[in-house]
């Protein structure tokens, strides 16, 4: 009985720990992908905006 509570404890906290990950790496891509987005979007209104 027990080694099934030790063994199930075990499973769910790797799971827990996979998630978590996966997780944290997906909101560092879309967070990545926006900055980088704003970033492209300001530079060219700072082109335009020397331009004048």
């Amino acid at each position: 009985m027990e080694t099934i509570i030790i063994t199930s404890a075990f499973t769910s906290f790797i799971v827990s720990l996979l998630v978590h990950w996966f997780t944290i790496t997906q909101v560092t891509k879309w967070f990545d992908k926006f900055f980088f987005e704003q970033n492209q979007i300001m530079d060219v209104a700072s082109q335009k905006n020397c331009e004048k």
